[in-house]
């Protein structure tokens, strides 16, 4: 019984320390293949549920906000959802072992269906 309950504590730990680990503000570049990059700022939490949630403002020739949702996070991998005044897409990040960098691939969902990659979203950790 001690055995299984250091393990799940072992667990818990691990996974609340990946939590804690994407959660924060990051500066960085939204990238479409035929336009210039824009900044942008991205800010991701964890809900009561364990999704990773957020939001995230660029500037393309005025100020734009949008919201993250639906956000899963596998180790250092991120599949989550975005929506804005352009509509609703996904994004795909790889961050780094310490989740201070991340690189990423972003598209549209058209009809609910994710439609081919769009371009890159990048981002360094602020705080």
């Amino acid at each position: 019984m001690k055995k299984i309950l250091t393990i799940l504590i072992l667990i818990f730990s691990l996974q609340t320390h990946s939590w804690a680990d994407v959660t924060g503000l990051y500066s960085g570049n939204l990238i479409y293949e035929t336009r210039p990059k824009l900044p942008v700022v991205s800010e991701f939490k964890i809900n009561e549920e364990g999704d990773v949630v957020g939001k995230y403002r660029f500037i393309d020739e005025t100020n734009y906000e949008g919201t993250f949702y639906e956000g899963k996070l596998n180790g250092t991998k991120l599949k989550i959802l975005w929506v804005d005044d352009f509509g609703k897409g996904w994004l795909e990040i790889k961050f780094d072992e310490k989740f201070e960098t991340f690189t990423g691939e972003w598209g549209f969902i058209v009809d609910n269906l994710e439609k081919n990659k769009e371009g890159e979203w990048t981002g360094e950790k602020i705080y």
